[in-house]
């Protein structure tokens, strides 16, 4: 399901419970009308999906599954 800024629902698509959030987002984000940010959890962690958003116009916010460490 996608929300507005303010919590209300603005689309949604229904699976079978077999199939994972992630493998649907991306049908959902180029569904979305034009944003300034898309917001998701941690289960959306993917390079595909922000590159996606950010071929939108949007800024992708999903924080990373895993931590990088950058050596310092």
């Amino acid at each position: 399901m996608a929300v507005d800024a303010c919590g209300l629902p603005i689309h949604f698509s229904v699976t079978g419970g077999e199939v994972h959030d992630c493998k649907e987002a991306p049908k959902l984000v180029a569904e979305l009308p034009k944003g300034d940010y898309i917001v998701a959890d941690r289960g959306y962690d993917s390079e595909a999906l922000r590159l996606q958003i950010k071929d939108k116009g949007a800024v992708p916010v999903i924080p990373r599954k895993k931590e990088f460490n950058s050596g310092k």
